[in-house]
């Protein structure tokens, strides 16, 4: 009997002990992949809302907008995969906020390699092997600790001989060239048609408040949410579909 308590003791033990390194990995990588959100939703945002694509034509700024673009969305995947590989059973955590954080990555993740939307949509498509091999490649190791690449350090291989590592990002610097040309076709009045971007933005917002629920790091970026892409699934589009649900069951 002594030994079977014994037992169930040190069981116990241990999945608080393997909880607790758990948590203080989650909560040692949170601030860089906020960061990288935020980021990410802010470049995102000026895209789809503030014309930012007109830079684009100006060839000395040009990298700016494609190749910067392709580096924030590489850096959001680096950060993702550092802490997938850090806190490897995420997903299976029983810990709540862990499966909040895992589902909301999760989303991001569907968003990007979903072809559900049709051709119309499929700028911007990146399967998960494609994520996971972008993770990888922009991920250094340096005394035994895992980073992002630094942006100098991304152009060096972007704009060096290693095709291999420039074609992982074709279909984001072809996603930009492919808005570029719709630009110059759509009204401004009009909100330009991006629904994928649209959709990942969301929920990278959604991301930020499971990463930052109480906005001590940057309180603004729910303010920057873009107009809403058709079927989208975020947290804000459903409880605004709800309410316009309860409105008309009223009336």
């Amino acid at each position: 009997m002594s030994a079977g308590i014994t037992a169930i003791v040190t069981l116990h033990s241990d999945r608080l002990k393997r909880h607790s390194e758990s948590e203080k990995l989650v909560a040692e990588y949170r601030d860089p992949l906020l960061l990288a959100s935020m980021e990410l939703q802010s470049r995102l945002y000026n895209i789809l809302e503030q014309d930012f694509l007109c830079y684009y034509e100006n060839k000395a700024r040009r990298d700016l907008v494609d190749v910067y673009t392709a580096f924030l969305i590489g850096q959001f995947f680096s950060w993702t995969y550092i802490l997938r590989r850090q806190v490897q059973f995420l997903r299976f955590s029983s810990n709540k906020s862990n499966q909040k954080l895992s589902r909301a990555i999760e989303a991001i993740q569907k968003s990007f390699s979903t072809d559900m939307y049709g051709k119309d949509d499929s700028d911007f498509m990146l399967w998960r092997g494609e994520q996971l091999a972008i993770g990888e490649i922009m991920t250094v190791s340096d005394d035994g600790e895992l980073f992002c690449l630094q942006y100098s350090q991304f152009i060096q291989k972007f704009k060096s001989a290693d095709a291999p590592f420039k074609d992982y990002f074709n279909p984001i610097t072809e996603g930009i060239t492919a808005l570029v040309n719709r630009r110059s076709t759509h009204h401004p009045s009009q909100h330009l048609p991006a629904g994928r971007l649209r959709r990942v933005q969301h929920f990278i917002l959604d991301l930020i408040d499971v990463l930052d629920p109480h906005y001590l790091g940057k309180a603004s970026a729910r303010s920057q949410r873009v107009y809403s892409a058709p079927c989208c699934d975020c947290s804000e589009c459903r409880r605004e579909a709800g309410s316009y649900g309860t409105d008309s069951g009223t009336s």
